[in-house]
């Protein structure tokens, strides 16, 4: 653990971070993966971040792995009322220079005020409520999932949208903007769908 901290262009309170693993190797004989019989746990812990402009209260991160597995429990990122949380899971690869990615990732927004996130005297800062999840796997690298985005009365400098909306899908690896909504009053709005191939 470390604190207070200083970096470019921010600074935090304090860091605590906490890591345990034991590995059992096999026989000279024995042919095995760098990842069997390795286990470990990781905890991480951030408070009162400030990066240029940005502000976090805290980052708390649990994590464990075993053997192929890498289990990611919980990020939580925090400011006042404002919380992100992800969760998820991914196979490690043997080789990690041809990973194929296959794994899992969970995440959920509540940001009763997005301006919270900002120094209150950024030109940049946006504000408003904003609501966000979505679940994404990947098998062998190809990714399927879906996502949703939704905020009311959300705005920055002279650009306000009543209403904020947008619904996303990925299948095979292609991501289909389903429906992309902002109502800026009651005549004028802004909408869009479309889909992009990450194969390409």
């Amino acid at each position: 653990s470390a604190g207070p901290l200083t970096f470019v262009d921010g600074a935090a309170d304090k860091v605590s971070f906490k890591l345990t693993a034991s590995k059992t190797f096999p026989a000279a004989n024995v042919r095995s993966t760098w990842f069997t019989n390795l286990n470990a746990n990781l905890s991480l812990n951030i408070s009162n971040i400030r990066f240029r402009e940005y502000l976090v209260d805290s980052i708390a991160a649990d994590m464990s792995s075993q053997n192929d597995s890498l289990s990611v429990q919980q990020v939580s990122i925090r400011r006042k009322q404002n919380e992100l949380n992800a969760r998820g899971n991914y196979r490690l690869p043997e080789d990690l220079a041809k990973s194929s990615h296959n794994g899992t990732l969970g995440f959920s927004l509540n940001a009763p005020e997005l301006a919270d996130f900002w120094t209150p005297d950024s030109p940049n800062k946006w504000n408003g409520p904003l609501q966000a999840s979505g679940e994404i796997e990947w098998k062998n690298g190809i990714g399927n999932g879906q996502w949703s985005v939704f905020g009311a009365n959300v705005r920055t400098r002279n650009l306000v949208f009543n209403q904020l909306s947008a619904q996303c899908a990925m299948a095979n690896n292609v991501v289909y903007i389903n429906d992309l909504t902002g109502n800026l009053n009651e005549k004028d709005f802004v909408g869009a769908n479309g889909s992009v191939d990450l194969w390409s």
